[in-house]
């Protein structure tokens, strides 16, 4: 039995999306949507528990289980106040510029062959599922390496 942890460095990409509604009288809705850029950023830890299988073997069978945690913060914004006209029909769209950090939680479980180099550097293949309220919500294949202290 093995406690480990996995570290994700930040990850950064930037989403647009329609932002509030604006009433607007006159337009063939009522309203116009904002449009606003979200730029993202989520860093993340795992902590996890990991039994292995079969010692002396080439490929050493595991399952893990844990819980990757991660902090989201988000920067809202557009480019506004901006006058804009739809038809004949002239409105400002307000100014949007906020931040919010969110911390996210979700639980997985993993299984996988370790193989070693020698007494403590190995390579490691590995499927993990993710696990949320609706049930598995994301499933990930890794390859990768590490050092056991």
């Amino acid at each position: 039995l093995k406690s480990e942890i996995g570290v994700s460095l930040p990850q950064s990409w930037t989403d647009h999306r329609c932002g509030d509604r604006i009433p607007v009288s006159g337009t063939p809705l009522g309203w116009v949507c904002t449009s606003l850029a979200l730029d993202r950023r989520l860093t993340s830890i795992a902590p996890a528990v990991t039994y292995q299988f079969l010692e002396n073997t080439f490929a050493h069978p595991y399952v893990s289980a844990g819980v990757q945690l991660g902090m989201l913060e988000t920067h809202t914004y557009n480019n506004a106040p901006v006058l804009r006209t739809l038809g004949r029909v002239s409105y400002t769209v307000p100014a949007v510029d906020r931040r919010t950090t969110a911390i996210l939680a979700r639980p997985f479980l993993a299984g996988g062959f370790k193989s070693y180099f020698n007494d403590r550097v190995f390579v490691r293949s590995e499927a993990a599922v993710a696990i949320g309220a609706a049930g598995p919500e994301q499933m990930v294949f890794r390859l990768g390496f590490g050092l056991d202290f």
